[in-house]
């Protein structure tokens, strides 16, 4: 699996109209968008795997459509997400799910919001990310964005998940002091 700088040349190689790249782009999200998919129908009590198969082509499918709108000064990361996000929002609008149905520590994540702050983070976020090293940022990325255990992390990026932990606090650490400097200016 890719991390999302190589993704982000696939996705404008395919916004350019190499198909062979979004091919490749689509293969690459699947995984980081099935597990974010499934998390989310869990967390509603949905457990057919049925239902993430098809959100995740659905979502895939938003994609390969929207691509035209990823402005590629921001992260690719948060709009393939706020894709997949919607996207479950919708089917479960569409099976009538209620609001009464879903978990209540749940139902703020569910409901419609602006979601204009929630883009400033993000661009706020990638901006600081944007100043670590790529193989920290990556490892920040998976672990605390995607969601991906520190081993499988490990596994991707080929170092023992020591190593991996041990990066990413001493990433994590870094950004509070980017943080604490870009807050006090």
């Amino acid at each position: 699996m890719i991390g999302w700088e190589a993704s982000r040349a696939l996705m404008l190689r395919a916004r350019d109209g190499d198909g062979q790249a979004l091919g490749r782009l689509l293969t690459e999200l699947s995984p980081k968008l099935r597990g974010y998919i499934r998390r989310q129908l869990l967390r509603c009590g949905r457990t057919d795997p049925t239902d993430a198969e098809d959100l995740l082509q659905i979502t895939l499918l938003a994609i390969h459509t929207k691509q035209h709108t990823y402005d590629p000064n921001q992260s690719l990361g948060g709009w393939v997400y706020a894709i997949a996000r919607y996207k479950v929002v919708d089917h479960l609008r569409a099976t009538q799910r209620h609001r009464a149905d879903v978990p209540i520590e749940d139902a703020d994540q569910l409901t419609a919001a602006d979601d204009y702050e929630v883009v400033e983070a993000s661009w706020d976020l990638s901006a600081v990310l944007g100043r670590l090293p790529a193989r920290t940022r990556a490892l920040i990325e998976a672990t605390k964005i995607e969601g991906v255990g520190m081993a499988e992390a490990g596994e991707r990026a080929g170092m023992s998940e020591a190593v991996v932990k041990v990066a990413v606090h001493r990433g994590l650490k870094r950004l509070v002091e980017l943080f604490g400097r870009s807050g006090s200016s």
